[in-house]
């Protein structure tokens, strides 16, 4: 009987040490009922994407990528099947889904139902990237959902077990530095992938939440605006009216894989600026032919003049894909009789649209670039603060009166018939005149030591000794505020009297002439009286000879 009990006892103990035992190994054999994909989105050079299965880390000096969208649909299913000879996982397409992929040939077909191995629908998918991309945008299961800030990363999740899926990025035209926040452009997007869970691992092991990692190829969009002057590069510079400004545009667009189908670039002048002509268009070191682009008759709108560069459909066609291009354009534009003085400037702004087959058009930043130019405003006053008409002086430009050249003007009158001198190197004279106010406007002068030389006044009135001296300084090449002085004192800038808002754009000037002193002038009354008793006396004188020698005969 003891024996018994101990037998008894015994069992026990091992059927409690069996139920121990396998608890917990049953918990840990527990799969679950759904899987999981997360993405993690960055740029790369090439197309596709990471191995994936297990934890990686992003390439160094790759960079993650936010609001980049993803989708998935469900394409088919995983089923175990026999051959004949061997026992295989294969796969099933649903209806249409094998048409999308180049209708690639079944491994096996049994009953009318074709099955895939999965090196097979690979390889497919590979060769009908767009066509996949469609598929899953028509057919998506869920919304799309894109990438998050800072992580670069969306999480699909409570996806059915031994499906197949496809997954594909769907939209990534709002990309974004998930660092920085900054704009990417992608000029090539990741390639779609099948997945179906449970995935096995690297290491063998059964994953039900998988990480991928699909890249972007991206492509660079710069643009800036320069003045060239000599050797060197400028965003703002003074000038004359009538002087040439050559500037130069450099931008640089990305193409993506299916190529650009957009490239105008808009450029913008303010009303004191002439358009003259391109000069040059180059991509990289290649010029571009005239044929490949037309430049728009010029189209003005309020104070505003825009021609645009569009580039034709072949020449686009022709750029590599997926890449990134850059032009450079030099062209000219002349200060015209419409400049704007004073640091309000006459702009220049430039900017280039662009766009890609299948995405929006996007602009570029805005470049602009400023012309400076100034003006004097002179008022003429005889006795009592008469108004001098018709008095000349030659305008000249040097470091002293002796040695300074003539500044060539001419005369024109605008259209609320107010007339003012411009600059003009082709003018035949540097003399400028007042009108019945006693003034005289010049306008269009780079800053700099000018000289005024009064050459001619009204009647009775005396000639500057000397010429007057004029120094227009700019203290801000950025802003164009400027400062100036007459003879060595200081004055105060005043608005321009055509266009108001600049505060230094025309140098007041007076010039107050007076009359010399009163001496008896040839001709005068007081000298007639003289001359008619000179005349009156002789005339008697003669008589009387004359009455004398006709008597002693």
């Amino acid at each position: 009987m003891k024996n018994n009990l101990l037998k008894r006892i015994a069992a026990a103990a091992l059927a409690a040490a069996t139920i121990l035992t396998c608890a917990p190994t049953t918990a840990m054999a527990a799969a679950p009922d759904t899987g999981s994909v997360t993405i993690t989105k960055y740029d790369g050079n090439n197309q596709g994407y990471e191995e994936y299965g297990g934890e990686q880390t992003v390439q160094p000096g790759n960079n993650l990528l936010s609001h980049v969208k993803f989708a998935y649909a469900e394409v088919g299913e995983r089923v175990q099947i026999n051959t004949g000879d061997t026992y295989e996982m294969m796969y099933t397409l649903k209806d249409g889904v094998a048409s999308v992929l180049g209708s690639p040939d079944a491994n096996h077909t049994d009953n009318g139902v074709n099955y895939y191995r999965q090196e097979t629908l690979q390889t497919a998918l590979g060769q009908k990237k767009d066509d996949a991309i469609k598929y899953v945008k028509d057919n998506k299961e869920t919304t799309e959902q894109e990438t998050a800030e800072s992580t670069g990363q969306v999480k699909f999740e409570n996806l059915a077990l031994d499906k197949l899926y496809l997954f594909a990025e769907t939209d990534a035209t709002g990309a974004k530095n998930a660092a920085t926040g900054d704009k990417v452009n992608i000029t090539r997007v990741s390639a779609p992938f099948l997945v179906s869970l449970p995935f096995t691992g690297k290491d063998g092991n059964q994953l039900y939440d998988l990480k991928v990692y699909p890249k972007n190829a991206t492509g660079q969009e710069t643009i800036d605006k320069k003045i060239v002057e000599d050797d060197k590069e400028v965003t703002e510079t003074q000038a004359n009216i009538g002087d040439k400004i050559n500037y130069k545009v450099t931008y640089s667009v990305p193409v993506s894989e299916y190529g650009l189908t957009k490239l105008v670039v808009t450029d913008t002048m303010g009303k004191g600026l002439t358009f003259d002509d391109i000069v040059e268009i180059k991509n990289g070191d290649r010029v571009v032919d005239n044929q490949n682009y037309k430049v728009s008759a010029p189209v003005v709108s309020g104070t505003d003049t825009t021609i645009t560069i569009t580039f034709t459909e072949a020449y686009l066609d022709s750029l590599e894909k997926p890449s990134t291009q850059s032009f450079t354009i030099t062209y000219g534009a002349t200060v015209n009789n419409d400049a704007v003085l004073g640091q309000t400037g006459n702009k220049n702004e430039v900017y280039v649209t662009y766009q890609n087959k299948g995405d929006t058009e996007h602009d570029t930043d805005h470049k602009e670039t400023k012309v400076f130019t100034y003006g004097i405003d002179l008022w003429k006053t005889g006795e009592n603060n008469a108004n001098l008409s018709d008095v000349e002086f030659t305008l000249t430009k040097g470091t002293d009166a002796v040695s300074a050249v003539p500044v060539k003007v001419k005369e024109v009158t605008d259209s609320n018939e107010k007339t003012f001198y411009v600059t003009d190197n082709n003018a035949d004279s540097n003399t400028v005149k007042t009108n019945a106010e006693g003034k005289i406007y010049i306008r269009g002068l780079e800053a700099g030591t000018y000289f005024l030389t009064e050459t001619k006044t009204n009647a009775g009135y005396v000639l500057l000794k000397n010429p007057v001296k004029i120094v227009i300084e700019q203290t801000n090449s950025k802003t164009g505020v400027a400062s100036a002085t007459v003879d060595g004192k200081n004055t105060t800038m005043k608005e321009d009297s055509l266009n108001q808002g600049s505060t230094t754009a025309e140098v007041p000037l007076t010039v107050v002439n007076h009359k010399g002193f009163d001496l008896p002038a040839t001709g005068g009354a007081g000298t007639a009286l003289f001359t008619i008793a000179g005349i009156v006396i002789v005339a008697v004188a003669a008589a009387l000879l004359f009455m004398r020698k006709k008597s002693q005969k």
